[in-house]
């Protein structure tokens, strides 16, 4: 939650429409919005170009056995 929700590091996608058409569009096509927050109800998303952040140089990895499940 430090960098925000994973939408706003999108940069492009290459979306491809309902009638089969494939575009690649940023954050100034309403597509892009519509891609984003429609759930694939506007186009499918094929590709997204991701703006990264620095990560610390260690890690903590955390593994939990259930024994119920």
């Amino acid at each position: 939650f430090r960098h925000g929700v994973i939408s706003r590091h999108v940069e492009r996608l290459d979306v491809v429409k309902a009638d089969g058409e494939a575009l690649s569009v940023d954050a100034e096509s309403p597509l892009f919005h519509a891609a984003l927050a429609g759930q694939g109800h506007f186009a499918v998303i094929e590709r997204a170009r991701l703006r990264l952040c620095a990560a610390k140089p260690n890690v903590r990895t955390f593994i939990f056995a259930f024994q119920d499940v």
